[in-house]
């Protein structure tokens, strides 16, 4: 089953080629090597959140490098929340993030290697990693990093939430770092209306436990 994606973006950035006229001459110090590529792609799976007042909800932000060659350094912000309201980020797990900021939940520094693409949707080692789909290319074990976000109790209208995502290229190859900018809306819903989404919601989960501990007995019953 595919997972579902609302802007999976990639920012490229490739050397240049010696062919090029815009390029430098073979014997500057800049020059890098012709399969030398940097890349970073991120999957920010949503952008609109329904919060009630005194509310949390989180959401998860994919990072893959399937196009480059060399680790690209991510570094994550959170540079815009509005007065009140509280947002962190909150990575799978720390392996790898030596330089993850220990004063402060709303800014994370960690490398990403080079990755594969698969035709099947892959078992992620560890924690970190989650699967996603990236459309016409295949499967691939993306870092995943969670946004949670908590409204005021007193709020009573919606928010705009903005993530700064910088990636910088491990290599000497002097690339300009690709940045990109994560926006989240947040809707406010009346915590009433919010609790009669719940309620069909926790009938559906309760019915199909109920139908599961019923096919499990069966299926013992049956072997036996």
């Amino acid at each position: 089953m595919r997972s579902w994606l609302l802007a999976p973006t990639t920012l490229a950035c490739l050397c240049c080629i010696a062919a090029l006229p815009a390029c430098p001459a073979p014997d500057d110090a800049s020059v890098v090597a012709a399969d030398e590529r940097c890349s970073l792609g991120t999957i920010q799976e949503g952008g609109v959140l329904e919060l009630i007042p005194g509310g949390e909800a989180s959401t998860t932000i994919g990072f893959y490098n399937v196009d480059g060659t060399v680790p690209v350094t991510v570094e994550l912000e959170l540079v815009d929340v509005p007065g009140g309201w509280s947002a962190t980020l909150e990575p799978r797990c720390r392996d790898g993030m030596p330089s993850a900021s220990s004063e402060s939940d709303c800014r994370l520094r960690f490398r990403i290697d080079p990755m594969p693409l698969s035709p099947e949707r892959p078992v992620c080692e560890g924690a970190c990693e989650k699967s996603y789909w990236l459309q016409d290319r295949g499967y691939v074990c993306a870092r995943a990093v969670d946004v949670c976000i908590t409204a005021p109790a007193d709020v009573s209208t919606g928010a705009t939430l903005r993530l700064s995502v910088v990636g910088t290229c491990d290599s000497a190859s002097g690339l300009m770092p690709q940045e990109r900018e994560l926006a989240y809306e947040v809707v406010m819903v009346p915590a009433a209306k919010h609790s009669s989404r719940l309620v069909p919601a926790g009938v559906a989960i309760v019915g199909a436990l109920l139908l599961g501990l019923m096919l499990r007995r069966i299926a013992k019953s049956h072997m036996l």
